[in-house]
This record gives C-alpha cells, structure tokens and sequence, in this order.
C-alpha cells in the first residue's frame, strides 16, 4: 500500500476510515522492516514525516 502526498484529505473526509488507511499502511511498512526491505518504505516514511 502506498500513500500520497495528500492521502488525508483524499476521498470522503472521515477520520475513522482515514486512521484505518494509515494503519494498514504502517503495518505493510512493519512487514516489510520485518522482512529486511527497507526501500522503499523508509523513503516513504521520512517523506511523510517531512510534510507533517
């Protein structure tokens, strides 16, 4: 699962299927740590975590 640059305020605002969208892709983003595949979930985390 990949998330957009604007993947809050994509679709219907509604905060509960928003919080779960985030969670399915934090836990794809744990299996694949789990794994050993960093890229290109990192990329992705510190890109997000750059534009909170």
């Amino acid at each position: 699962m990949v998330l957009s640059e604007t993947w809050f305020m994509e679709g219907y605002i509604d905060f509960e299927m928003q919080q779960y969208r985030l969670l399915a892709y934090l836990q794809d983003v744990k299996r694949a740590f789990n794994e050993k595949k960093l890229y290109p979930q990192l990329a992705d985390i510190v890109f997000h975590y750059n534009n909170l």
